[in-house]
């Protein structure tokens, strides 16, 4: 258990020092803990791509869901179409 502990404590760090280099103008503290719990929680790796800050929100991409059900062992990812969302024209769904 020690070695997990460290080794999110290390991913925890990672992050918030490659989110400051890429979002350093829009991370406020509330931002900065809001992404050490997620990382914490989910494991969630900025390097790799599972997140993204958007519209000064924290947002966990497609990557970040797959590798999140990978960890879990899921067997499937169901999804739902929200009209509002989803934009034909530009492929966004």
């Amino acid at each position: 258990m020690q070695e997990v502990a460290v080794r999110i404590k290390k991913l925890v760090s990672e992050n918030r020092k490659l989110a400051r280099r890429l979002w350093g103008q829009n991370l406020d503290p509330r931002r900065l803990n809001c992404l050490c719990e997620i990382s914490k929680h989910f494991q969630f790796s900025v390097a790799m791509n599972d997140l993204l800050l958007l519209d000064n929100t924290w947002y966990i991409t497609h990557t970040g869901l797959i590798r999140l059900a990978e960890r879990r062992h899921c067997f499937g990812i169901e999804v739902e179409l929200v009209s509002q969302f989803c934009d034909p024209k530009y492929g966004r769904w």
